[in-house]
């Protein structure tokens, strides 16, 4: 009798784990290296009858040792991998009654509002800067109102840094780094050194101007002949891209702060777009390993309206398009604000996103009719300082090469059988 329980209890155990252990395989299908792969699993698949939640933890394996992990905001499992040309690696995905796996910070996203100041009538002085995770501006806030920790909310990784003016310009600036630490909480301080100048660190190194920057949107407002136009690739002439300069508000909430992934998402409420008002939800994420934001921008209301999305062209510069896999655009030659050179990219699957390109007030920019709910595009930078003792116009354009065809041909994954 005892010998029956003891197996009995053996059988249960055994089950259990089996129950609680779930193998994914992941194929990289690119004959070339991948670094960095970011890979997000749907958890659900995995374990369906499972109710992820704040306190969950769980447990990858790698060949039998284990790997960093992140819940997603959506509550999906982030894994960062690397593979050789056409391998395919096997992860065992276990959950593991509450034990932490933690884990190296590589990515990063904050906003910073200041707290018990006062307001001049010209800016906001005093007090101190404090890291929120969602914050609500009005039509009162201004450029330059010194409300907001170097003026929007930033995301990085641990190859570069990156702030989305949350004003009226709505466009996307760059940190360059000298470190692959985690530089944006010591940014921007009323007692920090200017970001303006090289520290340790770096430093802002674009001068955004009326553009873009390194990457952001707008809309126009379009009629029946404009859309044909648009759908036609015939353009006479081209409708003015509006920026966000009347809003009722913008809300800016943190998504993810990695460790391998970091993003937020900005509503615009009661955009104005000539007699109406439409609200925008934009999300941008960066991952570990990467210069690459990734921008989702979904129109949520409104008719006849357009968007556009780009980045900056300053008309000195040259350009150089991929098309292989995709439609990405390196723009060479941008002067950086530490003396060297800048490059400047997008990123987006004209499969996915249809659209008339064109150069617009000093940006490059893809405009898609109205009808258009959501588009998805990526862009950056790459900062020449960080490519020393390399010929620059050939790392940006093996990186567009290489990153097109990663972004074209995303890992295939495959979940266990259900019953």
């Amino acid at each position: 009798m005892r010998y029956l329980i003891a197996i009995l209890l053996i059988v249960v155990i055994l089950s259990s784990c089996g129950k609680n252990v779930k193998n994914v395989k992941i194929t990289n299908t690119l004959d070339m290296e991948r670094k960095n792969a970011l890979v997000v699993l749907d958890f659900a698949r995995l374990f369906p009858n499972f109710s992820v939640t704040k306190t969950t933890r769980v447990s990858v394996l790698n060949n039998g040792n284990p790997i960093p992990t992140q819940w997603s905001f959506d509550h999906r499992l982030i894994v960062l991998l690397s593979f050789k040309p056409h391998e395919t690696k096997t992860l065992s995905v276990s959950l593991n009654n509450g034990v932490s796996n933690k884990s190296t910070q590589r990515a990063h996203a904050e906003i910073s509002i200041r707290k018990d100041a006062e307001f001049t009538g010209k800016k906001w002085v005093g007090g101190r800067f404090v890291n929120v995770t969602k914050c609500t501006v009005d039509k009162k806030h201004f450029i330059h109102d010194a409300l907001i920790r170097y003026e929007g909310p930033g995301l990085e990784s641990d190859k570069i840094a990156y702030r989305i003016y949350l004003d009226k310009r709505n466009a996307m600036d760059v940190f360059g780094k000298k470190t692959s630490k985690i530089i944006l909480p010591i940014v921007g301080h009323d007692t920090s050194a200017t970001y303006h100048e090289m520290n340790t660190w770096g430093m802002d190194i674009l001068k955004v101007g009326p553009t873009f920057g390194a990457g952001s949107f707008g809309l126009f407002q379009c009629d029946s002949s404009l859309e044909r136009n648009l759908k036609n690739h015939r353009m006479a002439a081209l409708p003015k891209i509006l920026q966000p300069e009347n809003t009722d508000s913008m809300i800016c909430t943190i998504l993810e702060d990695g460790p391998l992934r970091a993003g937020f998402r900005i509503l615009y409420k009661g955009w104005k777009i000539g007699n109406q008002k439409v609200d925008v939800a934009a999300e941008h994420f960066i991952q570990a390993g990467s210069y690459v934001v990734r921008n989702e921008i979904e129109l949520l209301n409104g008719q006849n309206i357009g968007m556009a999305f780009g980045i900056m062209e300053p008309p000195t510069c040259s350009s150089y398009v991929f098309t292989e896999n995709g439609y990405w655009k390196n723009v060479l030659g941008i002067h950086s604000l530490a003396g060297d050179s800048l490059t400047v990219f997008f990123y987006f699957n004209p499969k996915n996103v249809k659209g008339y390109d064109a150069h617009l007030d000093g940006n490059s920019v893809v405009m898609a009719p109205s009808g258009t709910q959501k588009i998805t595009f990526w862009s950056g930078a790459l900062w020449q300082s960080n490519f020393k003792g390399e010929n620059f116009k050939n790392v940006c354009n093996r990186f567009a090469k290489e990153e097109s065809a990663c972004l074209a041909n995303p890992l295939r994954v495959e979940y266990p059988l259900t019953k």
